[in-house]
């Protein structure tokens, strides 16, 4: 489960298995429902149940200026390594985490060069 879902991180948890050796996390960032891409986010979680996806881990996708913006939904899953045979179990049932965007797109937004040509106007203070 998600214990926090922001458009700048998100962290999952999940029950612990006892054979488990370590957690691999798989991730598909896409935006399309019909399809699931899942790629590796990490192949390993340092042996801990749980994990926290940032703008490092998740390859610069979260804490994005779209995702900031425009927010996003994600969905994941996690297999684990045993500790008996050292292979990886099923991966389990997808985890789908939705997160709300930070900005909303009328709002201005710092350090964001803007091309519009309505924003020559200096912004008004709250």
């Amino acid at each position: 489960s998600a214990t926090e879902a922001t458009a700048s991180q998100i962290t999952l948890v999940w029950p612990e298995n006892t054979d488990a050796e370590d957690y691999r996390l798989y991730w598909d960032k896409g935006q399309n429902d019909d399809q699931n891409i899942f790629s590796v986010l990490t192949a390993s979680t340092g042996k801990q149940p749980r994990f926290t996806i940032d703008h490092k881990t998740s390859e610069k996708t979260l804490g994005s200026q779209y995702v900031l913006t425009h927010g996003g939904s994600y969905k994941f899953r996690v297999s684990y390594v045993s500790k008996t045979n050292g292979k990886e179990s099923e991966i389990s049932n997808v985890l789908k985490v939705a997160v709300s965007p930070t900005y909303k797109p009328t709002e201005k937004q710092p350090a964001v060069p803007v091309s519009h040509t309505n924003s020559t106007k200096p912004a008004g203070h709250h």
